[in-house]
């Protein structure tokens, strides 16, 4: 099995990990977004993984306390871990998504997509859980077929939107975010 981390996005709460309780707290989310998927080198493994990056994964958003584990269909869904939000991620990588791919022929059957949380663990006075969120976003390319190995290339484009908490009766005191 060949993993490798396509892209790591980095939300930075900069009013410390309080703001980002009080973000989450307030009924904040982020959500990720595949806009699209690129072969780069016309191999199928390449090719498998753009339709699940782009049909099967599609999507997703972090609450406080849960995640919507993606908005695609199709594939085989491997893990779909709703209940993973902020406050239950922790400084090592737990998967949110994971679509294993049903496409093509048989040597594909056990490529996958995922996206992955992790906090940096920084605590603050009411209970944080940090103040940065990093999500991962991966891939594998697995075989069972001897001597089987397509070259994997492809560049998926995406963004991540922050949905603001309602202000009309609540304060701003999460302050800036920032995502690089």
């Amino acid at each position: 099995m060949t993993f490798a981390n396509i892209f790591s996005r980095h939300v930075r709460f900069w009013g410390g990990p309080d703001a980002a309780r009080y973000f989450f707290n307030a009924g904040g989310q982020i959500k990720w977004v595949i806009i699209s998927a690129t072969n780069n080198n016309s191999t199928l493994t390449s090719a498998d993984l753009v339709t699940n990056w782009e049909t099967n994964q599609a999507s997703g958003n972090i609450r406080g306390p849960s995640s919507t584990a993606r908005t695609g269909t199709g594939g085989t869904v491997a893990t779909a871990n709703t209940s993973l939000g902020y406050w239950a991620a922790g400084t090592a990588a737990s998967t949110i998504s994971q679509i294993t791919s049903a496409n093509y022929r048989y040597e594909y059957n056990q490529d996958f997509t995922n996206v992955r949380i992790r906090t940096d663990g920084e605590a603050g006075s009411n209970g944080s859980n940090g103040a940065n969120l990093f999500i991962d976003f991966g891939t594998s390319k697995t075989s069972t077929y001897a001597g089987f190995n397509d070259a994997v290339n492809v560049t998926v484009n995406h963004r991540i939107d922050i949905v603001i908490p309602e202000t009309t009766f609540l304060a701003n005191t999460w302050g800036i975010i920032g995502v690089s």
